[in-house]
């Protein structure tokens, strides 16, 4: 019988600093969830999660945008590729295009806790 551990054979599944996975995800093995992204409960995660996504469903389809905060920022598609401001923290962020994740900006919300 061949032991239960990874051998080299075994893709390695990836869930980046500041992500959140929902109750009962699957995440797909070879798969990436990128920072700060969040996979909703009992999501099938088949292909990699970009930065600051919001993904639902089976399987796990972009329905938005996401700040660090974790509040969502807009929903997909992205009607106009103009700075965004989170309206709860404050954070500004500047989409890089579709279908590229929104990167933070330069300047910081009013508290200073901010990463």
């Amino acid at each position: 019988l061949r032991a239960s551990g990874p051998t080299e054979d075994t893709l390695e599944t990836r869930v980046c600093r500041g992500a959140t996975v929902g109750a009962n995800a699957t995440i797909g093995p070879g798969t990436v969830v990128g920072r700060f992204a969040m996979v909703g409960m009992a999501s099938a995660v088949t292909h990699d999660v970009p930065e600051y996504a919001l993904v639902c469903g089976t399987p796990a389809r972009l329905i938005g945008w996401v700040c660090v905060c974790g509040r969502r920022l807009s929903a997909v598609p992205v009607p106009d590729p103009r700075p965004t401001r989170c309206e709860t923290c404050g954070r500004h962020y500047a989409w890089g295009g579709e279908p590229d994740a929104p990167h933070p900006g330069e300047t910081r919300p009013p508290h200073a806790d901010s990463p």
